[in-house]
């Protein structure tokens, strides 16, 4: 079982905010960032489900560069949009990410994910009704492979229920293991 340790850091502009390392109970084979939704917190299920699964199998958080982004909804968008600057990234990881915001302003750029050469996992419900299944065929078709794409068929964009965030935390731990 993976133990959860609370920290504070300075934002930008000296903003103080709170984080969760979930370390592994084994030695980390790789590092991870989670980086939440736009309106959620570190305490949302999907960042919970997902860092903890991660962390039950080796992947622990901060401390060295990351070898894998994880991001929900804009925290996917987030994820994507600094996997280039992250050579050390192996792997980038999206749930119900936007292509663009709303209105019409682009969030990412095509061919900026298509010069990734990092493998790409991208998680969207059809049924998800803030973040259209649209923007993941955006993402999906810009990107190159190795990529892939799991439907959450009848999960809500918070992944409100627990089995639709145990999903994607099991499929996400299983899909990291392959790249390191």
């Amino acid at each position: 079982m993976s133990e959860v340790e609370r920290f504070e850091f300075s934002g930008v502009g000296g903003q103080a905010l709170a984080g969760q390392i979930h370390r592994p109970a084994v030695e980390p084979v790789a590092w991870a960032i989670f980086a939440h939704c736009f309106t959620c917190s570190k305490e949302s299920r999907a960042a919970r489900y997902v860092s903890t699964a991660l962390a039950e199998r080796g992947t622990g958080p901060l401390h060295r560069a990351p070898a894998l982004l994880l991001g929900h909804s804009r925290g996917g968008t987030a994820a994507l949009a600094a996997a280039a600057r992250v050579p050390e990234a192996v792997g980038v990881a999206t749930i119900g990410a936007p292509f663009r915001s709303w209105g019409m302003a682009q969030v990412l750029d095509a061919t900026e994910i298509g010069r990734l050469k990092k493998a790409l996992l991208i998680f969207h419900s059809p049924q998800d009704n803030v973040v259209s299944i649209d923007d993941a065929r955006e993402i999906f078709v810009a990107a190159r492979h190795p990529k892939s794409f799991v439907s959450l068929d009848g999960a809500d964009h918070m992944l409100g229920r627990r089995t639709d965030a145990r999903y994607v935390a099991d499929v996400l731990a299983s899909w990291a293991g392959r790249y390191l």
